[in-house]
């Protein structure tokens, strides 16, 4: 029997609904739930922190790196001139680093010493002067310069932007089980 190309459209549609949807909810579980990211190494965590995770375009983001000594002894951290930065990416590509070339430091080697237990919190603001973030999910990648990094998902614009696919895909899968209906009564 030969396959019918509606009935195959309608597969496809059908297929990618489900694809959307599991992509646009899980994209949106990330962003709703997740607040802070961490990674651990050699007794130290490092977090990214925010206020919010729901960014309007042109808003200021504002977020902190905290730096966590778990250790039962103190670490200490060297450093010449600046000790973190950031960059934004939307996945795959990295839309904006902290750009720290060209600038002069102090030649001194700067150090911090982190206790048992004690928190260094390192703040950001990202205003869009820098660069503008148009609506969509991004992550903010923070890190301590030669030691560690975290990371954390933010959304600009509404997150109704991650259910687009998932309504195209389902306005695609219920106009072609019409039409196919609609044929297919025509034909009997």
């Amino acid at each position: 029997m030969k396959p019918k190309p509606l009935l195959c459209l309608a597969i496809l549609s059908l297929s990618l609904f489900s694809l959307s949807l599991s992509t646009s909810f899980s994209a949106i579980s990330a962003v709703t739930h997740q607040s802070r990211y961490q990674s651990q190494i050699l007794g130290v965590i490092y977090v990214v922190t925010s206020p919010k995770i729901t960014y309007d375009p042109g808003e200021p983001i504002h977020f902190h790196l905290q730096i966590t000594n778990t250790n039962p002894h103190s670490i200490t951290f060297s450093y010449s001139g600046y000790s973190a930065d950031y960059e934004i990416i939307s996945p795959p590509l990295i839309i904006y680093r902290t750009d720290t070339s060209g600038y002069v430091y102090q030649s001194v080697i700067i150090t911090r010493t982190l206790t048992s237990g004690e928190t260094w919190t390192i703040s950001f603001l990202h205003p869009s002067d820098d660069y503008f973030l148009s609506p969509g999910v991004y992550s903010l990648h923070a890190f301590l310069v030669r030691y560690g990094h975290a990371s954390l998902t933010i959304i600009v614009g509404s997150p109704l932007i991650l259910a687009i696919p998932l309504l195209v895909s389902g306005c695609m899968v219920l106009f072609f089980l019409i039409f196919y209906r609609r044929k297919k009564r025509k034909i009997s």
